[in-house]
């Protein structure tokens, strides 16, 4: 399971062809009496919804991970630009943009309907930056590279980075790790930076054929030698990602795609691994293979949303503890805690309970489905092995810690499972401060729940459910044994 890192002292820098994706939904209702072409009914007074888009995506990523992000790129002198500005505004993005008026800022409308976000129509307005402009981005670069700790280069072949030689070696120079989102057949622009992450219709075009499984390893190795790549990581969709690195000598790793859910859109997904890497090469990991891991954990949120979407550090927290199904997802404490209190749930109430959940039965599942109802968010804490020990006796658990969180945390009505050493959860619940505190069982009155004055003393409640008669571990317990 990888470590999610503070990024908060990463300093990013971020050049390349800076876009705005524009979103205009409306309601399909007929076909065209004209044309064999849709009707797009606008809603009265209808704003289109503005996104961040290609190296502007790449930014808006880095940011939500919590790390520093400066940008610079090239823009028109028009209304996009302005409303680019905004976003950047607002998502704490440094900005050093260079407006032409010889350019528009580049814009990609679609068209789609609203009910099912299906694309009806792309409208992009673009043209080449002249080489002056790609020029004056270099030796802004250049100024900017002493504050800096990354720097990645977000190519979409605009004409941003016609000077991508110059940077990487300035980056070099000074030490600095250069990750490359590349573009066209010709990768040797990119000689001598530290990683670029192709996707696998990009790698196939500049080997000049299509990758297959045996062929791969060798051609990954050839191309990452010929251009004094650090690593080259190939981004393959569906099928998760691939690294090849100096260490491994001519091997590769791989990496499935830790993608749970349907899969809605696919575009902006290739901003999130760059981001994610780079964010994380910045705290010092030295280790790309884990930098490699948290980025695709990255994309597989990225790809189960509609558009760009930028993933930050809380969905980040949320997948690798609550969704991966190669670890034990019980969230650290420093880690909830960040998450409970990130814009992602703010306004959001806290249910949370606790118990040794050792036996799941269908009294338990009934139970937490009814305590995830009280609020937005539920919060499980079990017991710890010994702290079971002390309170049932030597022969319990039944299940050990690791294997009762994984099954609790299966649960669609659990959002966190976390873990407590002490006989009550008091400790837990000074920090976590939840609205509602949830137990179930016979209690006359919630004074008798434990912790319920420290929740109360914070302006929350403490709620009692009644569990299912007959049905308990104990009980579960005395029949497997009548049954030997």
């Amino acid at each position: 399971m990888p470590i999610i890192p503070n990024f908060s002292e990463v300093r990013v820098l971020v050049v390349g062809d800076l876009m705005l994706d524009r979103y205009i939904r409306g309601t399909v209702r007929r076909i065209s009496p004209e044309a064999p072409v849709p009707v797009l009914h606008l809603p009265n007074k209808s704003k289109p919804d503005d996104r961040l888009g290609g190296a502007g995506n790449v930014a808006a990523n880095i940011a939500a991970v919590g790390a520093r992000c400066t940008l610079c790129a090239i823009t028109g002198n028009d209304e996009p630009a302005e409303a680019l500005n905004r976003l950047l505004q607002n998502a704490n993005i440094e900005r050093h943009l260079i407006a032409t008026e010889a350019c528009p800022t580049i814009l990609k409308q679609r068209i789609t309907d609203k009910h099912n976000e299906q694309q009806l129509l792309r409208i992009d307005v673009e043209e080449a930056f002249r080489p002056e402009l790609s020029r004056q981005v270099g030796e802004r670069v250049i100024a900017l590279l002493e504050r800096s700790d990354v720097v990645v280069l977000s190519d979409y072949g605009k004409g941003t980075l016609g000077c991508v030689e110059t940077i990487i070696q300035a980056a070099r120079k000074r030490g600095l790790p250069v990750l490359v989102d590349p573009k066209g057949e010709d990768f040797t622009r990119y000689t001598g930076a530290t990683l670029i992450t192709p996707n696998q219709s990009e790698f196939d075009a500049i080997v000049a054929n299509h990758s297959n499984a045996t062929e791969l390893p060798q051609q990954g190795e050839d191309v990452r030698c010929a251009l004094q790549l650090d690593a080259l990581l190939i981004t393959q969709g569906e099928d998760g990602m691939t690294l090849f690195q100096a260490e491994d000598r001519g091997g590769m790793r791989q990496f499935p795609s830790e993608a749970r859910e349907i899969v809605f859109d696919v575009v902006g997904a290739g901003d999130t691994v760059i981001a994610t890497l780079a964010a994380s090469l910045g705290t010092g990991e030295q280790s790309l293979e884990n930098c490699a891991r948290l980025a695709n954990y990255a994309a597989s949120i990225a790809v189960s949303q509609h558009g760009t979407v930028p993933v930050s550090r809380e969905k980040l927290i949320k997948r690798v503890h609550r969704r991966s199904s190669h670890a034990m997802p019980i969230i650290p404490l420093v880690d909830l805690l960040q998450v409970l209190h990130s814009p992602l749930n703010s306004g959001k109430k806290i249910v949370f309970t606790n118990g040794c959940f050792d036996l799941l039965h269908a009294g338990h599942s009934a139970y937490l489905e009814e305590a995830a109802t009280l609020g937005d968010v539920l919060i499980v804490a079990l017991n710890s092995d010994e702290s079971v020990r002390r309170l049932k006796g030597p022969e319990r658990p039944v299940n050990s810690l690791a294997n009762r969180a994984r099954v609790i945390g299966a649960l669609k009505s659990v959002d966190y499972v976390i873990a407590y050493d002490d006989d009550t959860p008091e400790a837990l619940l000074a920090e976590i401060r939840p609205h509602v505190l949830v137990k179930g069982g016979d209690y006359d009155d919630v004074k008798q729940v434990v912790g319920h004055q420290i929740v109360q003393k914070n302006g929350g409640e403490v709620k009692v459910l009644q569990i299912v008669d007959g049905l308990s571990t104990s009980n579960l317990i005395k029949d497997i044994k009548k049954q030997k």
